[in-house]
C-alpha cells in the first residue's frame, strides 16, 4: 500500500539531487553532466508513476504526492540567489544559441564549398564534350552528379568490389531520369539520339564497363518506374530500393542498405533533375524559335 509513496520519496530525492547539480553547474560554469540530464526525465516520470499507481490502491494514498513534489521543486533560495541563477541560466541559453549559430554557418559553407567543386566539374565535363550546347549541359549533369558528397560518401562506405558496380547503376538512375524528362517533351527518336551522345561520353570518360553498363541499364528501365508509384499507408515513394535491386536484377548483387543521407538525396534528385532538364529544354527551344524569326 505504501509503496507509491516510496517510489513519490525517490523521484523526489532524485528531482532535488539534480536541481542542485544543475545549480553547482550554473555557478561553476562548467559543462553540463549526462546524470542531471537522466535525473530530471527520471524523476518526473516516478512522479507520474506515482500518481498513476496510487489511484489503484486508494484514493487517499495520492494526498502526500502533490505536497513531496512542491518540496522537490520550490526554490527555497534568496531573492539574490534566484536573480544570481536566472542570470547564468540566461547566459546559457545565450551560450548555446551562438553554438548553434557557428553550426549553422559552418554547415552554410560546407554547402558553398560542395557547390563551387561540383560547379568546376560541371564546367569541365561541358567544355570536353561534343555536341550541342543542350546535349552538353545533359552530359555534365550526369557526370558531375557523381561526385556528390552524398553519392562519394556512399561509394566509399561500401567494398571495393563493390564501388564501380554502384556508380554505374547510380549513372544509369540519372539517366533514366533525363530520359523520363525528355520523353514528356520530345519524341522518342530525338530522346534516344540525345541518350545515345551522353552513353557515348560516359563509355570514354566516366565509371564504365560495357556490359554492366546495358545489364543494369535495362534493368533500371523496367524496374525504376515502379519506384515512383507511391506506396504504403502515407503514399510515398522509396526509389532507393528499386535502384538497388535493378543491379541485383542484372545479375550484379551489391548491397541494398543505404544510408539514410543517400536515400533522401536519390529521392530530391528525381524532381530536381526532371525540372531542370525541362527548363533548360524549354529554354532551347524558345532560342531556336527566337532565331527563326
Amino acid at each position: 500500500m505504501y509503496a507509491p509513496w516510496y517510489l513519490a520519496v525517490a523521484s523526489a530525492t532524485a528531482l532535488y539531487i539534480a536541481d542542485r547539480l544543475d545549480r553547482r553547474i550554473l555557478l561553476n560554469r562548467t559543462e553540463g553532466s549526462l546524470l542531471v540530464s537522466l535525473l530530471f526525465p527520471a524523476s518526473l516520470f516516478g512522479f507520474l508513476g506515482s500518481i498513476i499507481w496510487s489511484f489503484f490502491i486508494a484514493w487517499w494514498v495520492f494526498l502526500p504526492i502533490p505536497f513531496l513534489f512542491f518540496l522537490a521543486v520550490y526554490d527555497f533560495s534568496s531573492a539574490e540567489e534566484k536573480e544570481k541563477l536566472r542570470r547564468l541560466k540566461d547566459e546559457r541559453g545565450a551560450s548555446h544559441s551562438k553554438t548553434y549559430e557557428k553550426k549553422e554557418a559552418f554547415s552554410s559553407r560546407e554547402q558553398i564549398r560542395e557547390q563551387k567543386r561540383l560547379k568546376t566539374i560541371f564546367l569541365r565535363h561541358y567544355q570536353q564534350a561534343k555536341g550541342t550546347d543542350f546535349q552538353r549541359t545533359l552530359i555534365a549533369v550526369t557526370l558531375s552528379s557523381l561526385e556528390a558528397d552524398s553519392v562519394r560518401a556512399e561509394c566509399n562506405r561500401r567494398p571495393k568490389n563493390e564501388r564501380l558496380i554502384f556508380l554505374i547503376t547510380y549513372e544509369c538512375f540519372i539517366l533514366w531520369i533525363i530520359k523520363s524528362a525528355l520523353e514528356s517533351v520530345l519524341s522518342e527518336r530525338e530522346t534516344e539520339d540525345i541518350i545515345a551522345v551522353i552513353k557515348n561520353y560516359i563509355a570514354a570518360h566516366g565509371p564504365y564497363e560495357a556490359e554492366p553498363f546495358e545489364r543494369i541499364w535495362n534493368s533500371i528501365l523496367f524496374h525504376m518506374p515502379y519506384a515512383l508509384v507511391p506506396s504504403g499507408r502515407d503514399g510515398l515513394i522509396f526509389p532507393v530500393a528499386e535502384l538497388m535491386l535493378s543491379a541485383h536484377f542484372a545479375g550484379y548483387p551489391i548491397n541494398s542498405h543505404c544510408s539514410p543521407v543517400f536515400a533522401v538525396y536519390v529521392m530530391a534528385m528525381i524532381p530536381e533533375i526532371t525540372e531542370g532538364v525541362k527548363t533548360q529544354l524549354q529554354r532551347e527551344q524558345l532560342d531556336g524559335v527566337n532565331g527563326d524569326l
